[in-house]
């Protein structure tokens, strides 16, 4: 009688136990089921894999399920329901979390490319011992401001000091930067308002070294620009890509000196890249903004990328499609973050913050890349070109670190470091487009580069007022720049060995001082006193009272002063070695800050007395091919206001 009890019970138990384990077997395959639709689904959103694969993927899943359905025998008491049971929640797991990282580098990309906006940061400079701590107490202040550049940002920055100080404000129109640093150190006026980059350009311009230990900020202004720029949504065959590196840390959308210039042109058909390199330095003319007049390349990004994507495509008469831009931060977390990278250097050298590097492989971390791509003054002959050439090097050796595992190792922290610090106009389905013809293709890239040149000089740049190195630009190299850009376009193999070949026998024409197949000099093509069609008229005390009044503009409706000032913009001949060490590691000290967003015009205020500063990145030197201005438009759209208050 126990007995059959007994066996009553445990037959009870084991059905029993089999239908929970039955329940929870169905549950599981059921969340097995629902993952893998998701996958499917979220692999249409993502757009990356051809349908070909989206399709195989969605049969071996179905293969997947059945297989464990049939493992897990539910009726029947075996071991293998616990394998199979086991796989099934793995598997759920992984396909929620391959598809939660898809939707994450989906959105991330489509954040980073949906910012097509500039912005500029203005200061209101004082000396150092001013007793002024923040812009209420500057209110009797005379300002001076640019009566010939940045005309329009300088009145909206007026405009929002009256606002802030409740009265009108005086304002005294200033030729130049040059000027401007020349009246506040003589005290024909109290205050500044300039561009946080041009006191960054100042860094190596004689008598201007220890400039901005001698200032302090004490209002901050940000002023949000629309591009206007529009792009396609569809790969085409061949387009073009510009690569800027600004000299900043923080927003990359901030306007700064672009220090890395580069245009990948791309042929999808050849499975082509062509990386061309224009030294920073180029004396050319900024479409737009220079007024005919010449200035270094890297000052256009000072005006917004667009500018810098205008006189590109002047100097080289092509069409530039996207660009994308990083500052030094995102430069170091996005090789931090894929784990370092391996670079071939030509040289042995010692950079100016001290790191050594082999000639060979050098195996760098993102601070180690950040030195050896920034470094030209450990070369002597060719300083500008070996660091655009370095550049070069180091964006191949990112992107062959990208087509690795690596890539997918690091995915996440790579997603996070360029989300902060690197922003681009390429849409999302030109990517995903790029990544499907990669993966249905398979094909190899090759990846070619070359780098612009031309001769050392001294002149005064549009955006200084101020004699600086520069770079004049060797035309028979902007020609085979542009040859070459023919070439890769209509799918020519382009021959890494010929290209650096010319691009020796063309960098040696262009130390001699030749600049054209026909070899002409410097001298023909270049006035050689100070850039006289421009200085003199301009910047000199040849020029006349009249012209002066003419050229100063009134920033103030009121009580507005603009007295004529007086130029005394020095002519100092002294011939720098192009490579002069200038100590690149000082910055300014910046007060913790609190941001209050107020739906306004544009502007963002730092009450509060920070010491002027820059990064301490060096100017270099850079020329222009002289080619024609194209008509540019100019778009003037601020949308909001940010207030920040220490």
């Amino acid at each position: 009688m126990n007995n059959n009890s007994e066996q009553n019970e445990s037959i009870e138990f084991k059905e029993g136990s089999l239908r929970r384990r039955t329940v929870i077997g169905r549950i599981i395959l059921a969340i097995l089921f629902i993952a893998s639709i998701a996958t499917i689904g979220v692999l249409e959103y993502v757009q990356v894999l051809p349908n070909k694969y989206i399709f195989l993927g969605a049969f071996v899943l179905l293969i997947i399920f059945a297989v464990l359905g049939a493992v897990m025998r539910f009726k029947k008491a075996n071991n293998f329901f616990y394998v199979g049971a086991g796989l099934a929640s793995i598997m759920s797991v992984l396909l929620i979390i391959g598809s939660v990282y898809m939707i994450r580098g989906r959105l991330a990309f489509e954040e980073i490319s949906k910012n097509n906006q500039d912005k500029t940061e203005v200061c209101v400079y004082v000396l150092k011992d001013d007793k002024a701590k923040n812009i209420k107490d500057a209110k009797n202040y005379s300002f001076g401001v640019l009566a010939n550049q940045d005309e329009d940002i300088t009145k909206r920055t007026v405009n929002y000091i009256k606002k802030d100080v409740g009265k009108s404000i005086k304002t005294k129109g200033l030729d130049n930067v040059n000027e401007s640093f020349k009246a506040i150190r003589s005290k024909k006026v109290d205050a500044l308002i300039l561009k946080k980059g041009y006191l960054d350009s100042f860094d190596d311009i004689e008598g201007f070294e220890n400039i901005s230990k001698e200032l302090k900020v004490i209002a901050t202004y940000e002023i949000k620009t629309d591009s206007e720029q529009k792009v396609s949504g569809k790969l085409k065959d061949t387009f073009a890509v510009y690569i800027s590196g600004i000299d900043t840390e923080g927003d990359p959308s901030v306007t700064s000196r672009s220090d890395v210039n580069i245009i990948a042109f791309i042929n999808v058909k050849t499975h082509q890249v062509m990386l061309l390199s224009t030294p920073r330095d180029y004396y050319v003319k900024i479409p737009g903004v220079s007024k005919g007049n010449y200035d270094k390349l890297t000052h256009a990004g000072l005006y917004g990328i667009n500018k810098s994507i205008d006189t590109l495509e002047d100097i080289y008469g092509c069409k530039i499609d996207y660009y994308f831009r990083l500052n030094f931060t995102g430069f170091r977390n996005i090789i931090d973050a894929l784990g370092g990278i391996e670079v071939d250097s030509d040289y042995k050298f010692t950079a100016h913050d001290g790191q050594k590097y082999s000639k060979g492989i050098n195996k760098l971390n993102g601070a180690r890349a950040l030195s050896f791509a920034r470094e030209r003054k450990a070369f002597k002959d060719m300083g500008d070109e070996q660091r655009g050439i370095d550049q070069m090097k180091v964006i191949k050796a990112v992107v062959k670190k990208c087509m690795s595992t690596k890539m997918l190792t690091n995915y996440e922290s790579v997603l996070k470091s360029i989300e902060s610090s690197f922003e681009m106009n390429i849409p999302y389905s030109v990517i995903s487009e790029l990544v499907q013809l990669q993966l249905d293709e398979g094909q190899d890239w090759t990846i070619s580069t070359y780098h612009a040149t031309g001769c050392n000089a001294k002149r005064v740049p549009y955006s200084l007022g101020s004699r600086a190195y520069v770079m004049l630009p060797s035309v028979e190299s902007i020609d085979e720049g542009k040859r070459l850009i023919k070439e890769i376009y209509s799918g020519k193999k382009l021959n890494q060995d010929l290209i650096e070949k010319e691009e020796k026998r063309i960098r040696d024409r262009a130390e001699n001082g030749i600049l054209t197949k026909d070899d002409k000099k410097v001298k023909d093509l270049y006035d050689s006193s100070d850039d006289s069609s421009y200085s003199k008229s301009k910047y000199s005390d040849d020029s006349t009272e009249s012209s002066s009044k003419t050229r100063r503009k009134s920033y103030n409706t009121q009580d507005t002063e603009n007295s004529s000032s007086e130029r005394n913009t020095e002519k100092k001949t002294t011939t720098r070695n192009r490579n002069r060490i200038v100590n690149t590691e000082t910055k300014p000290r910046t007060p913790e800050k609190h941001t209050e967003t107020i739906k306004q015009p544009e502007h963002h205020i730092n009450h509060g007395g920070t010491q002027a500063g820059g990064n301490g990145q060096t100017e270099g030197g850079s020329a222009s091919s002289g080619s024609t201005e194209p008509s540019i438009q100019e778009s003037d759209n601020t949308q909001s206001e940010v207030v920040t208050t220490p």
